[in-house]
């Protein structure tokens, strides 16, 4: 597992946008592993005021046995967010507005959800204004 880092500027820009537009946090980083506990704990630890409510699921690898071939189909972090969003849109409680932040491009369908960030950098302020206006739009 990935350490969790700690970058004050990144906490800023994160508290705004939930200030802003009262949106929730549902995980789908490498920090997930760890469980929901261990991010919240994490992210109220560094001051993080916006709630955390879910982590995505860690979907990997499917193996599917065709004529005794095993294929490996790679699931991508956009198709793991896509089984969340399925799976709340289920139970009725799946957001009508969301952002995805990464600094990865693999969103598939959801890329047009994506904020990019740099990862040397992290979130910055002018990220999390375009995050505020696509959830308010």
């Amino acid at each position: 597992m990935r350490r969790l880092a700690y970058n004050p500027e990144c906490v800023t820009a994160l508290n705004h946008i939930t200030d802003m537009s009262s949106a929730k946090i549902v995980v789908s980083s490498t920090w997930r592993s760890g469980g929901i506990r261990h991010v919240q704990y994490h992210l109220g630890a560094w001051g993080v005021t916006g709630q955390c409510i879910s982590l995505t699921p860690r979907l990997e690898w499917d193996v599917m046995d065709k004529t005794q071939f095993a294929y490996y189909i790679d699931k991508t972090r956009g198709i793991e967010i896509q089984h969340w969003l399925a799976k709340h849109a289920i139970r009725r409680s799946v957001p009508t507005r969301f952002v995805i932040l990464d600094d990865e491009d693999d969103m598939g369908i959801a890329l047009p959800h994506l904020i990019q960030t740099n990862g040397d950098r992290g979130l910055t302020m002018a990220d999390a204004e375009r995050a505020i206006q696509m959830l308010l739009g």
